[in-house]
């Protein structure tokens, strides 16, 4: 078989779904540091020390909480494509669907230790969370474990060679964030509103 040198449709399009990918995903990476670099100091004036610390511990949640998923997000990532390949549209749905259960269970027993620690007041004591602290980690271990299981919700786009358009989103949602917060900042928003 003889090569051309040219490239394949296909292939062109696997090329600008990479680069819009890394587009999106520098994107997401400055519109945070922007948050940070934007809105420290008004957190540092308004919250003080205790507040900013709090402010930054519920955001390393946001990190820590990724190893909920023990992997399934990459082993329905691996299964997705498989099945479109295969024209099995039931394995597709059955791949997503085992995966989002068995996140989604893993997800609710972090979210009931969570709770325990939480209401037994040893969050409170052990980390030495300024006044309502407890219920910011609480809150932010729900909403970050809701935002988790939509990323993986949209796998179906990533198999389907549309991962740029789940980075969008995710970039908007970062960029859009700040102006909102600043917002709340502004009004004396509380680490638990922002």
């Amino acid at each position: 078989m003889q090569t051309t040198g040219k490239a394949s449709p296909a292939h062109h399009e696997y090329l600008r779904e990479l680069f819009r990918n890394q587009i999106w995903q520098s994107a997401n990476f400055a519109s945070k540091a922007f948050f940070l670099l934007l809105l420290t100091p008004l957190m540092l004036k308004h919250w003080g020390a205790d507040g900013f610390g709090l402010f930054g511990l519920a955001s390393s949640l946001l990190v820590s909480m990724a190893l909920t998923d023990g992997g399934v997000r990459s082993l329905t990532r691996l299964r997705l494509p498989e099945a479109l390949r295969n024209s099995d549209e039931a394995e597709f749905r059955r791949a997503l669907g085992e995966g989002l259960f068995t996140f989604v269970s893993a997800l609710g027993f972090v979210i009931l230790a969570v709770i325990g620690l939480a209401a037994s007041g040893w969050m409170q004591t052990a980390l030495q969370l300024p006044a309502g602290g407890s219920l910011v980690l609480l809150v932010t271990v729900i909403l970050t474990g809701g935002s988790l299981t939509t990323l993986l919700a949209l796998e179906p786009l990533a198999a389907r060679g549309k991962l740029s358009a789940v980075k969008a989103a995710n970039s908007w949602g970062a960029l859009a964030a700040i102006p909102i917060c600043g917002t709340a900042l502004w009004m004396n928003g509380s680490v638990l509103v922002v």
